[in-house]
């Protein structure tokens, strides 16, 4: 099947979104940029809109923003309903001086909850990427319910494999204890030569989650970057055999 892809900010028109639904050869991705001001930070988020389709949270990772998705989201939208925010701080969101935010993992994982009941997601799977393993795990946590499924790409919830990185160690028994309670579907495709989340860490996952596929990629610390097509392949037929909309 061929793909058209056109990007646009903010706007569909209602011809467009016609000519999605009745195109039966090809596909045209729309991705659109917004805006919605969350705790009176301005938060940037890219969406493929397809509300009629399970939901997939990408939560992206250090020094990245939601740009790292720009690929995966054109392989994936014709599927389901794509969003990709920008922590504050990052790529196009506001960036408020320190003394006027947190910038703990904490209080980035409370904005993008927020964001997340701002636009009236009730369910979705996340995709965590690094920092967006701090974040994301953080919203599960606190919101079991709403988790389908969870696909980590080098994002670590473990001791096991870790480097130089261990801000969240406090955390990992919580997170962990959320694994062995809930299990949810989890799909750990990792980067097997980053030097800096090694590959126990990927193996770790499946000490806790019954369901979890565990694939160690031959690529560095962006898998995306590195192997599109083989993280692509993974995540679509993952998601297929577990999410039911």
């Amino acid at each position: 099947m061929a793909a058209v892809f056109v990007q646009c900010i903010r706007i569909i028109t209602e011809v467009v979104k016609e000519f999605i639904i009745q195109a039966s050869t090809f596909y045209i991705v729309i991705i659109q940029y917004k805006t919605v001001k969350v705790d009176g930070v301005n938060i940037f988020f890219r969406q493929a809109e397809n509300m009629k389709k399970a939901t997939i949270l990408l939560l992206h990772g250090f020094p990245s923003s939601s740009h790292m998705f720009r690929n995966l989201i054109k392989e994936l939208a014709d599927e389901y309903n794509i969003i990709a925010p920008d922590y504050p701080g990052f790529g196009n969101s506001d960036q408020p001086p320190i003394d006027e935010f947190e910038y703990t993992f904490d209080n980035l994982a409370n904005v993008i909850n927020n964001f997340v009941e701002g636009i009236k997601l009730d369910k979705y799977s996340i995709y965590v990427h690094d920092y967006g393993a701090p974040v994301g795990f953080r919203l599960a946590v606190k919101h079991p319910e709403r988790i389908q499924s969870i696909i980590t790409q080098n994002g670590n919830a473990y001791e096991e494999g870790l480097l130089p990185y261990q801000n969240n160690l406090k955390q990992y028994a919580i997170w962990q204890q959320y694994f062995r309670t809930y299990s949810p579907p989890t799909l750990v495709a990792w980067g097997k030569n980053d030097i800096f989340f090694g590959t126990q860490g990927a193996l770790a996952f499946q000490k806790d989650i019954k369901d979890v596929e565990v694939h160690l990629l031959n690529t560095g610390h962006f898998p995306l970057e590195e192997d599109l097509d083989v993280s692509v392949t993974l995540i679509k037929r993952f998601l297929s055999e577990r999410i039911i909309f």
